[in-house]
């Protein structure tokens, strides 16, 4: 790839499988999942990628039974400071949040909040978190905030391309991952759950990736 500027796109598929499969509470599947995120985001640093942004919660996800929704928001408020730990590290330096996060309940909306205060500028390494976010409601703020300008990328809340796209667990679908910063980036998709991925599985999707170009419709 030859872009200066390296986005690259996790949605982690499969941790509510997982957690049948092995017999574990929903919350211990979602928190080995963030593990597992963590050690997929070191990596794609280490590969170039200086942004990432992590599927972690659509807002029609809010919609699933109480009890899923439950450990989802446990998982937030046990697993949160494994990024605050990141960004007082080497690799990235700057959480941002996008989503409708009046749409969580205030505790986690107050940690994630706090998340993003402790980050650094907008230039440096940074780690997109999307919470009960929704594709319809980021075009909407885009809209406003063009004021009537031709719409760009400089207008939404994630503001630069993404090249490369993994998820997990057979699914080759985007499901509303930022859908006008993944119009032309490469979709990998493994059969494992998230959960299952090796250190190998990991690389070998940034090994895969460096093979290929990015002509963004030219």
């Amino acid at each position: 790839m030859s872009a200066t500027h390296k986005h690259f796109g996790i949605i982690p598929d499969g941790a509510r499988r997982w957690s049948t499969r092995e017999g574990q509470g929903l919350a211990e599947g979602y928190g080995y999942c963030v593990s597992r995120i963590l050690e997929l985001a070191d990596m794609a640093y280490h590969a170039g990628y200086h942004e990432v942004s992590i599927y972690c919660l659509s807002l029609a996800n809010l919609e699933r039974p109480a009890q899923e929704v439950s450990a989802v928001f446990d998982t937030m408020r046990t697993s949160l400071h494994l990024f605050e730990a990141l960004i007082g590290g080497d690799t990235f330096q700057r959480i941002r949040v996008v989503g409708e996060t009046d749409r969580l309940p205030e505790d986690v909306r107050e940690r994630l909040e706090r998340l993003e205060g402790l980050s650094g500028d907008p230039a440096v390494p940074t780690i997109n978190l999307l919470i009960a976010y929704d594709a319809a409601a980021e075009l909407q703020r885009a809209h406003q905030r063009a004021h009537g300008e031709h719409l760009g990328l400089a207008h939404f809340d994630v503001t630069t391309p993404i090249q490369v796209i993994f998820r997990s667990a057979k699914g080759v679908l985007l499901s509303g991952f930022l859908p006008f910063q993944s119009q032309y980036a490469h979709l990998v998709v493994s059969d494992k759950l998230f959960n299952d991925l090796t250190e190998g599985d990991m690389q070998e999707v940034f090994e895969g990736a460096e093979q290929l170009d990015h002509w963004f419709g030219r």
